[in-house]
């Protein structure tokens, strides 16, 4: 039984033998002496009326959790359990600053117990300051390293804050990519071909998955004559998103420059679908299929 060896309900059994001799004892000197019948039964009343009034009063302790441990804390307020529970349950309700409270008193007299440091660290990290929730999950291991619960929260923790990192670094990396984009453009409109080509290739170097860098490199590449590599940063870029209009309609021009028309031919079509209604790209293939028809 643990905890609840003093709980109410374990005397109800107990009493039932001296309830029963308290009865028949008063039973039997009432009828051994008639004349006892009447104070018996005055008597009998007002226990009866004490004892509702007593009930009344008591059930209002017993309405809910929080009303019955706050009644412990009124009669006894150096108890553990009252301040743990009523803890435990400003904690559920949200009433952080309250919830710890009652943990702070109690941790001044159970300083490694692994349930009250979890608790204490829970609610840190629900005031999202992980450190200090970090702290107090570490104290309850080391109080018991076994505990599973503060385990789970400890890992939990770390791989927020690790995918926190990993996100602040992805935009890191993705404004780095989109302002050497930017400077290549910038270049490009110069006339600076190299220094864009340049500063294309290094914001594809920061972000592999930009796929605006790739085709803003493969025309710089094609202005610079070398359409070999600008056909394969095309190809780069449509890997990444094949849909994409742009580098489908430039990468079949360079095709159909090369004299690869089945090539050219399968990409015009791939920007014709990605944008049905470009006027472009549907004169572009018919002008193809008339010339070299698909035989």
């Amino acid at each position: 039984m643990g905890s609840q060896a003093y709980a109410d309900r374990y005397s109800y059994v107990p009493h039932i033998g001296l309830l029963t001799m308290i009865v028949w004892g008063v039973a039997d000197q009432v009828e051994a002496r008639p004349i006892r019948r009447s104070v018996a039964i005055r008597l009998a009343a007002v226990s009866i009326m004490f004892c509702a009034v007593a009930s009344c009063r008591q059930t209002a302790y017993w309405q809910n959790s929080e009303a019955l441990w706050q009644r412990v804390l009124s009669i006894e307020p150096d108890n553990d359990f009252a301040h743990y529970h009523i803890g435990t349950l400003r904690q559920f309700d949200g009433r952080l600053d309250e919830a710890l409270v009652h943990f702070n008193y109690l941790l001044t007299k159970h300083r490694n117990n692994p349930d009250l440091l979890n608790n204490i660290g829970l609610i840190h990290q629900q005031r999202q300051e992980d450190k200090d929730a970090e702290e107090f999950f570490r104290a309850a291991l080391r109080a018991n390293p076994r505990h599973p619960i503060a385990q789970k929260n400890l890992s939990s923790l770390l791989g927020s804050k690790r995918a926190a990192r990993a996100a602040t670094q992805k935009t890191e990396i993705a404004i780095e990519a989109l302002q050497k984009n930017e400077t290549g453009m910038n270049h490009a409109r110069n006339g600076k071909l190299q220094l864009a080509l340049d500063s294309f290739t290094d914001a594809i170097s920061a972000s592999p998955q930009f796929v605006d860098a790739y085709i803003n490199c493969a025309l710089t590449l094609a202005q610079l004559g070398k359409t070999s590599e600008s056909k394969a940063r095309l190809e780069q870029a449509i890997a990444i998103d094949p849909e994409n209009f742009v580098a489908n309609l430039n990468l079949a021009a360079l095709l159909e420059f090369e004299g690869d028309l089945n090539g050219a031919r399968r990409h015009f079509e791939a920007a014709r679908d990605a944008s049905p209604d470009d006027v472009e790209v549907h004169n572009r293939l018919r002008s193809l299929q008339q010339r070299f028809p698909e035989r």
